[in-house]
């Protein structure tokens, strides 16, 4: 699992936003599905900064995206929205991202800006 994930591919339930598939090899990558625009509107509302999180946590639930108050936390501190992998730290490796094979729903500058 760690070597898939080193050659940057994202395991487990699919985060919102996305949807799990599989390519012509049979193995696992993100899709993204129809509440990814919704993501991607959350983000560029949240780099504004007009909006409370709560606020504009509301507004995407009102928009589609039922989401509670952690997951959404959780949402907006996720790399891979951006296209990145998190591996976490094991025996003498740090933790690190890598880039993934995944199409980002929004770009790297943007989830630095939130």
């Amino acid at each position: 699992m760690r070597r898939a994930k080193k050659e940057g591919r994202y395991l487990g339930i699919a985060a919102i936003g996305y949807k799990n598939g599989r390519d012509a090899h049979n193995k696992p990558f993100l899709i993204p599905n129809e509440k990814a625009e919704i993501v991607r509107w959350t983000f560029e509302e949240l780099s504004g900064g007009i909006w409370d999180i709560d606020t504009l946590r509301r507004m995407a639930n009102r928009k589609g995206l039922k989401i509670g108050r952690s997951q959404f936390w959780s949402l907006v501190r996720n790399p891979v929205y951006c296209g990145k992998v998190f591996i976490a730290a094991y025996k003498n490796e740090a933790a690190h991202c890598v880039k993934g094979i995944h199409e980002p729903i929004i770009p790297e500058s943007l989830f630095d800006d939130v």
